[in-house]
């Protein structure tokens, strides 16, 4: 059965490459390849998410949010709790920014 996956060609600074390779070391992942897509796979759910949210950029207090997420895994039982949550901080910065909810 033929591939329906493309091949993509792009260049990175060594020091990125040398990053990279460290983690494919270190059994993170299998290799450079492995690295990309899974890269590539937390960039689309973060751009869906941002979607739902209807926010671009992220306030810094859901960035922090996400980059825990990313680290230690989810920390609400379901999507529509993190959605919530999520949405809950943004009235709040809202608020304090502007003095009313959005």
């Amino acid at each position: 059965m033929p591939s329906t996956a493309q091949a993509v060609a792009t260049r990175f600074p060594p020091r990125d490459l040398a990053a990279i390779d460290d983690l494919v070391r270190a059994g993170h992942y299998t290799n450079r390849a492995d690295f990309l897509r899974q890269a590539a796979r937390e960039k689309l759910a973060e751009a869906r998410l941002e979607r739902k949210l209807d926010l671009k950029p992220f306030p810094p207090e859901i960035q922090q949010i996400l980059e825990v997420i990313r680290k230690e895994g989810p920390l609400w039982e379901s999507e529509e709790e993190m959605l919530a949550e999520l949405r809950r901080i943004r009235h709040q910065v809202y608020n304090e920014e502007y003095g009313e909810d959005p």
